[in-house]
C-alpha cells in the first residue's frame, strides 16, 4: 500500500528534496549493490534471504541500517527511512530494492531534469528540511515546464518499495493538459521516506508502454524490477526528462521520530 494516495483526477505525492544524489553518468545508470549494516538487537541472519546487499561490519559507511529491534530501517546517517506498523510490516527486500533505484534515478534527474517542487499550506515545521507530513495531511506538488507535445507519468515509491501510479489516472497516453501540473493528495501508511518520480518525454508510443507497465505493476501492489529493465525503458524514451522529490511521512507529531 502506498504512502501517497491520489485525489480526484489530479494526483498527489508526498516527498521532500532528495538529500543524496549519485553523480550523473552517461548512458543507462546501473543498479548498485547496497551496503547494509545490522544494528545491535537485530539477528544478522536477516541478510541471508536478501539479494543485492553487501554487509558492512564495524564503522564502515552503509547506505541502510537494519534496526529491527525497533521495527525500522535507517539510512547511513541514522535517520528513519522505513517505519513498521501493524498493517504494514517492513518488507526488507522491497526497501533495499527501492533504495537501489534512488541513486540512478537521482542521477537521471540531475542529467535530464524535469522541474518539480513541493508546496504545503500548513504550518512551517522545524527543521524545515526534510519536512515531515502527518497522516491525512494534504500536500501539493507543482510540475513545471512540461512543454506542449510531451507525455507525463508520475509514480510514488513507498518506504517499503511498493509502487503507485499517480498520473495519469485514466488515459494511458499520458498527454499533459498544461505546462504546469498541480498535484495533490493525502498522506497514508506505510510511513518513512517516500520518493515521487516524474518522467516526461516526447515519445507517445514509448510513454504509453511505460504508463501501461506502471499501471499494471501498481494494481498488483508490485515494485520496480530488480535488474534495471525499468531504467532501460526510461532511457530509451525520446528527449526524456526525470524529476524526483522525497518527503518524510509519519502517523502524527507524537509519532514522528527521525
Amino acid at each position: 500500500m502506498s504512502s501517497i494516495t491520489p485525489l480526484r483526477a489530479w494526483l498527489f505525492l508526498s516527498l521532500l528534496l532528495l538529500p543524496l544524489l549519485a553523480p550523473a553518468a552517461p548512458g543507462v545508470p546501473s543498479l548498485p549493490t547496497l551496503t547494509v549494516r545490522v544494528l545491535e538487537g537485530t539477528d544478522a541472519s536477516v541478510l541471508d534471504d536478501l539479494v543485492n546487499v553487501r554487509p558492512v561490519k564495524g564503522q564502515g559507511p552503509a547506505m541502510l541500517q537494519f534496526d529491527l529491534a525497533h521495527k525500522r530501517v535507517l539510512n547511513g546517517a541514522g535517520q528513519i527511512v522505513a517505519d513498521s506498523d501493524a498493517k504494514n510490516p517492513i518488507n526488507l527486500q522491497g526497501t533495499v530494492d527501492k533504495w537501489r533505484y534512488v541513486q540512478p534515478l537521482g542521477a537521471l534527474a540531475q542529467a535530464h531534469p524535469q522541474e518539480m517542487h513541493l508546496e504545503f499550506s500548513g504550518p512551517l515545521r522545524q527543521p524545515p528540511s526534510p519536512p515531515a507530513f502527518y497522516k491525512a495531511e494534504a500536500v501539493h506538488f507543482v510540475i513545471t515546464n512540461v512543454t506542449p507535445g510531451r507525455q507525463l507519468a508520475v509514480f510514488d515509491l513507498s518506504p517499503i518499495g511498493t509502487l503507485a501510479l499517480l498520473y495519469p489516472s485514466e488515459d494511458p497516453s499520458g498527454e499533459a493538459p498544461s505546462e504546469t501540473m498541480v498535484v495533490e493528495g493525502n498522506v497514508t501508511s506505510p510511513f518513512g521516506v517516500d520518493h515521487v518520480v516524474a518522467v516526461s518525454a516526447a515519445d507517445p508510443a514509448g510513454m504509453r508502454a511505460l504508463i501501461t507497465w506502471l499501471a499494471e505493476t501498481a494494481r498488483a501492489n508490485g515494485m520496480l524490477d530488480t535488474k534495471g529493465a525499468f531504467l532501460d525503458q526510461v532511457m530509451a524514451l525520446h528527449n526524456v526528462r526525470v524529476g524526483m522529490l522525497a518527503t518524510f511521512t509519519c502517523l502524527s507529531a507524537a509519532n514522528c521520530k527521525r
